[in-house]
């Protein structure tokens, strides 16, 4: 008899496996969002303003 009841038994759940009362823990928070590199802006500014008026000028000297 010890053979059938065996049998019936069903194996034994995995090892860390969730069972259906068990509760989940809270999922792990995010990681945090890397800050955004900004870029050194230099003299771009100013070269860009200076290329425009030069430009300008001599558009006016020619014209």
């Amino acid at each position: 008899m010890s053979d059938q009841k065996q049998a019936q038994d069903p194996p034994p759940p995995l090892a860390n496996y969730p069972m259906k009362g068990d509760k989940l823990p809270p999922p792990p928070p995010p990681p945090p969002h890397p800050q955004p590199k900004t870029k050194n802006r230099g003299d771009g500014f100013w070269r860009g303003c200076c290329a425009g008026w030069c430009c300008y000028c001599c558009l006016d000297a020619c014209f």
